[in-house]
């Protein structure tokens, strides 16, 4: 299905689905609430703070949500909020038991001029900046988009930290 403002372009990252809450708004398919990997992200990278090797070695414990649509006919009072949170407690749970790895940041890009963010910033989302609006170049293509609001949730306490670390050392 192609859903006008979201098109049908695959994400930049590994492409990992786990069947969940989003079922219900996609039909009974898995639908894409999360995959790893946003390949760059200036404000993200620089909130995180971590070095470049960090940045290789952790970069597939950041998932990205990469559509989040809850149709306009359904009617139900802070759904948006309620499902984002729930992403946000069973992300770390849920990876691990069905991909062996845990991740430790949700990320999500919100082009501004057709969406306020309330949603995220309701879930306890905090937004960091917006994106150079330069997209994904691949080797002869070009892509232009709009600059796209950032947000973030870290999964735990200690997910900035873990995410700078590299082969067993931590954050200073």
């Amino acid at each position: 299905m192609r859903t006008p403002g979201l098109g049908d372009a695959d994400g930049d990252g590994e492409d990992r689905r786990l069947p969940g809450v989003s079922e219900a708004f996609a039909g009974g398919r898995p639908a894409r609430p999360a995959h790893t990997e946003t390949l760059a992200a200036t404000a993200r990278d620089a909130w995180i703070g971590w070095t470049a090797q960090a940045r290789r070695e952790n970069l597939p414990r950041v998932l990205n949500n990469s559509r989040f649509l809850i149709f306009p006919h359904v009617r139900v009072p802070h759904l948006a909020s309620h499902v984002l949170g729930q992403l946000a407690r069973r992300a770390r749970s849920d990876w691990l038991e069905h991909w062996g790895f845990e991740p430790l940041l949700l990320e999500s890009f919100v082009d501004p001029r057709q969406h306020a963010g309330t949603c995220y910033r309701a879930a306890g989302w905090q937004l960091l900046g917006e994106t150079s609006g330069r997209g994904l170049a691949r080797p002869g293509r070009t892509y232009h988009s709009t600059p796209r609001q950032v947000w973030v949730k870290p999964l735990g306490s200690d997910g900035r930290d873990r995410l700078c670390s590299v082969a067993g050392l931590s954050r200073p």
